[in-house]
């Protein structure tokens, strides 16, 4: 009888502690602790590299998922929007140049704990007409142009980094230069007259307080998953009063 009392006891706390978890981001969001931006570019990398079997593949697929989900604007179309914040607000409108498209990219991989940093490509020019990201993998700097969609790979068969590139100029030979820049202007971006500078890195620093936030959610979407997301998102909609057609074009994020 006390073996059974123990048992009942046992799973009856082990119960309460998984309501009780299940709850903590909805209270995070009820007292406003919850990070919705960090929140929705984590959900976003985690759920589109879910499948990768190794770094490379990760940075690719979120590479991919940047390229389909950003794209170049016309100067007419115009969206305002302070709802995913600085990292976030390109995803929302889906609209991006190339720095633009490459900070999301950056974002997107720092939630996950991939670094990478943000280039001006100068070249033949003192000034710079164009930005790309170098991601690390395996300790090696790659360089990716979501604007124009190219990435190359060196003789080792890694994804080639802007030096190398510059060191390398045949390696431009095997690329199909995309619609909107000449042969020659897309080489200029590589000469050597003028390096290319590193603006920034995508390492941000967190406080306690935002380290164990992020750290509670990143559990609980691993256990909880999309339907468990898709239930807090719409708690936060309600109450942050978001708009439906804002709420339509986060949620489009997701597919």
């Amino acid at each position: 009888m006390k073996i059974f009392r123990k048992s009942v006891l046992f799973f009856l706390l082990v119960f309460l502690l998984g309501i009780s978890f299940y709850w903590m981001p909805f209270i995070l969001i009820r007292f406003k602790k919850l990070d919705f931006t960090h929140t929705v570019l984590y959900t976003i990398a985690t759920k589109n590299t879910c499948s990768a079997n190794s770094e490379e593949e990760k940075v690719l697929q979120l590479y991919t998922y940047v390229c389909k989900k950003i794209k170049k604007p016309n100067y007419k179309q115009n969206y305002d929007t302070t709802i995913l914040g600085f990292n976030g607000q390109h995803l929302y409108s889906g609209l991006g140049f190339c720095d633009e498209q490459c900070n999301t990219l950056l974002a997107l991989a720092n939630t996950i704990d991939i670094q990478g940093r943000l280039l001006f490509l100068f070249g033949n020019d003192s000034i710079s007409h164009h930005s790309v990201c170098e991601i690390k993998i395996a300790n090696h700097y790659g360089m990716f142009d979501p604007f124009y969609k190219i990435i190359l790979k060196n003789s080792k068969g890694q994804i080639a980094s802007t030096q190398e590139i510059i060191d390398l100029p045949r390696l431009l030979d095997k690329i199909e230069i995309p619609f909107g820049i000449s042969d020659s202007d897309y080489r200029h971006l590589f000469g050597k007259k003028y390096p290319f500078k590193i603006v920034k890195y995508n390492r941000i620093v967190q406080l306690p307080d935002e380290k164990k936030i992020h750290a509670i959610y990143t559990s609980w979407y691993a256990i909880f998953g999309e339907a468990g997301r898709k239930r807090l998102f719409d708690y936060y909609y309600s109450r942050n009063q978001i708009q439906q057609k804002d709420q339509k074009r986060i949620e489009k994020l997701f597919l």
